[in-house]
């Protein structure tokens, strides 16, 4: 039970720090005099930058060990947030909210972790967990995040993150053993296991499915600072609560994906998933067209929009995590790395998009265009390729 409530804390952890920031991109841009398109890239840039991470910190795992790891990326979340305190330009802010990326540590580890302890049966329902773990952080980080802002000022957001990363960092010092038992000798290997995993048609099927599937939710994750205080004159606060609506989608279909798992076929849940995110774009669109003056029209049908996302997650994840047993870190932080990389790329482009024409209109483009790439890659899953050729 120690073990499971250590890897749903790790889990926030990985979140928190991002979904926290969220809420001051527009009061951080007239802080250093930029403008809202600038000061989103902090976001993206930090996305970007955990990506990357993952990328090094699964074979890191494999070869030396999930807990020195994890400290150490701890420790640097630490002082990378008083870095962002403190900073005096807005360079110097980018730079330090890149190396909070570390706190991503906290999902690589942590999934790895779950594959070292837990047989396979349960891997989809602890994965599944997680996965309502990162819905509650990403709903519980915007709302901390706005209200800090209220009472105090974006700095307390720091501190908040500072707080959690000493905790977290004294209980894994004094508590976590090492789960890793078969250390890969060298990092050679690693590239040996990479090139395994993208050779793989699997990896790629999934994690495109993964990638495109979370830009739809990182598009509207960026947008919502943007459209619901500079449009709609929210607080801080009071737009960081927009995000409650398309995470419990998101919470809600994790709940569901490892129960419908057991009735239903991988086919049909994906049939479920592209008509709950087809159904909530539509309805959203309908609505804000027809009460434009009501910011709920837009963000009120993404619950379905969550719904989807979380029906999905993990499906995708337990595919890509049971390619290879020997390279679970690395499968963990490349898959891991796609996605969020996908995510960061996109929101950034949609942001810029957002903010240069000022526009309700690009959101539901942007949104479009990631739900049809995901659709196309939903094509290509063994089930759906069997049912075709069946047909």
């Amino acid at each position: 039970m120690k073990i499971k409530l250590n890897i749903y804390s790790l889990m926030f952890i990985a979140l928190l720090p991002n979904f926290m920031f969220i809420p001051s991109i527009t009061v951080l841009a007239n802080h250093y005099e930029t403008s809202f398109s600038i000061m989103q890239l902090s976001v993206s840039l930090y996305m970007v930058a955990s990506a990357s991470l993952q990328i090094v910190l699964g074979p890191l795992s494999d070869k030396y060990g999930r807990r020195p790891v994890l400290l150490a990326c701890l420790a640097i979340l630490i002082i990378s947030s008083l870095g962002c305190i403190f900073s005096t330009s807005t360079e110097l802010f980018f730079i330090f909210r890149m190396l909070q990326a570390t706190a991503v540590s906290g999902m690589v580890i942590g999934k790895a972790i779950v594959i070292d302890v837990f047989n396979e049966k349960n891997v989809i329902k602890i994965l599944s967990q997680i996965a309502i773990v990162l819905g509650i952080s990403s709903i519980l980080g915007p709302a901390i995040g706005g209200l800090l802002i209220d009472l105090y000022s974006w700095t307390a957001i720091f501190y908040f993150v500072i707080g959690i990363g000493i905790s977290s960092f004294l209980y894994n010092f004094f508590i976590l053993e090492e789960t890793n038992k078969q250390l890969v000798n060298n990092l050679f290997d690693q590239m040996i296991n990479y090139k395994n995993l993208i050779s793989s048609r699997r990896f790629w099927v999934y994690s495109f499915i993964g990638g495109f599937s979370s830009s739809t939710f990182f598009m509207i994750l960026i947008s919502i600072p943007y459209i619901g205080e500079v449009l709609y004159h929210l607080s801080s606060f009071q737009s960081s609560l927009l995000l409650i609506i398309i995470t419990s989608g998101f919470i809600i279909g994790s709940f569901l994906s490892p129960i419908l798992i057991n009735s239903f076929s991988e086919r049909k849940i994906l049939y479920l998933s592209i008509f709950a995110s087809f159904s909530g774009t539509l309805i959203s669109l309908f609505l804000y067209i027809a009460f434009p003056q009501y910011i709920l029209s837009i963000f009120g049908p993404f619950l379905f929009i969550g719904l989807s996302n979380g029906l999905i997650s993990p499906i995708a994840l337990s595919k890509v995590l049971g390619i290879r047993d020997d390279s679970r870190g690395a499968a963990s932080g490349l898959n891991g790395a796609f996605i969020i990389g996908f995510g960061a790329i996109y929101s950034a482009l949609g942001g810029y998009l957002l903010g240069y024409h000022q526009k309700v209109e690009i959101l539901y483009f942007m949104i479009c265009g990631s739900l049809i790439l995901t659709y196309i890659s939903i094509l290509y899953t063994d089930e759906f390729k069997h049912f075709l050729h069946r047909k």
